[in-house]
Order: C-alpha cells, then structure tokens, then sequence
C-alpha cells in the first residue's frame, strides 16, 4: 500500500494534533526576544517585565505559526491540499490543541479582545496557507501589517523587518516541515491511539 493510501483521517487528526504542539513549543518554549526584534518590536528584555505587551506579540506569533503549520504540511504531504476533507481535520485537530496547549501560558492571561484577535489572525493565516502560490514573504507580510496596527512604533524600518520576518517565517516552517517528514515516515501517526496520551 502506498504512503498516499495511508493518509487518511487517523493520520490527519494526528499530525494536526503534532502541529499544534509544535505551534505550542515554537510560541512559548524556543521563543526569543530576536523574533519579536525582527519585526521592529522592542521587548523588555527583564523577565516577568513587560508582560502583556510580550504575551500581545505572542498571540500574533502564535496566530501566523497555526498558518505556517499547515503550509509546511500541505508542501511536505500534497495529497492534504488535493483532499479537502483531511486538510479540514488537520486544520481542526491543529488549532484545537494549540488552544489547549496555550490556553495556561498564554490565552488565558490576555483580554477579550486579544483572544478575538488571535483567532481572526489565525483564520486568515490558516486562509493564506491553503493559497497554492503562498510564500514565506507573504505570511511575513501579513504579520507585519497586523504587528504595525498593534505596535505603529515597529514601523520604523520595512524592507528590512520584511527580510528579517521573512527568515524568521523560513526557520519556522522548516521545523514544521520536519515534523511533517518524521510523521510520514512513523507508524505511529497512522495509530487512532498514538496521541491519546498527549501532554
């Protein structure tokens, strides 16, 4: 049986499932202020300082990450984008755990508001990541627009936020990519019980 065949709905949820937990990681644990400094925004660097306007760019960085998830996945496994049934699980399996893994760290300490922020921005970028012609530059660019309309003062330098988000995007979707590859390749992604104990 080819790997195309296997990939059904098992093997969706649960790479969905992986990607939200890298979203989750990607968020909270290998962040750095150099992200948010790629962008043009000045994070304080004391910890436990500055807090809410660090957890305002991480919902926006956790936002585009949902997105660039499912692009890497979708240019990792093709069959996803040709299957729109699968993509949809994945998509939803995704965003489900990313709440749920963010929800004590993050999206439980912001407003309101910035919740519905967070996910407006998520629903467009996970829109901009089933584009066929989607590049790395145009999730930098959509992200840039919603940093500025949050922090007008990152403005400051465009060309080079936009080379800098753009690598910044590249390193982050090559993990994601990573991970597609390892779940194609594992026995275990294609088990309904792989990710049942999942922290």
């Amino acid at each position: 049986m080819s790997n195309e065949k296997n990939v059904g709905t098992t093997f969706a949820d649960n790479l969905g499932t992986a990607l939200g937990g890298c979203v989750r990681d990607q968020t909270v644990v290998l962040f750095n202020r150099d992200v948010a400094a790629s962008a043009g925004v000045k994070l304080c660097p004391i910890p436990f300082a500055g807090e809410k306007k660090k957890r305002g760019f991480k919902i926006r960085w956790a936002a585009l990450l949902a997105g660039a998830g499912l692009w890497s996945a979708i240019t990792e496994i093709p069959e996803l984008g040709r299957e729109t049934r699968l993509l949809n699980r994945t998509e939803r399996a995704l965003a489900v755990y990313a709440d749920e893994a963010l929800e004590g760290r993050l999206l439980g300490k912001v407003s309101p508001e910035e919740r519905e922020t967070y996910e407006a921005l998520r629903k467009a970028f996970l829109a901009l990541a089933r584009r066929p012609s989607t590049r790395a530059e145009d999730f930098a660019k959509a992200f840039l627009d919603a940093v500025r309309a949050w922090d007008p003062a990152s403005a400051a330098n465009p060309e080079r936020a936009l080379r800098a988000t753009t690598h910044r995007v590249t390193e982050a979707a090559h993990i994601f990519s990573r991970l597609a590859q390892s779940l194609r390749e594992s026995p275990y992604a294609y088990d309904p019980n792989a990710f049942a104990g999942k922290a």
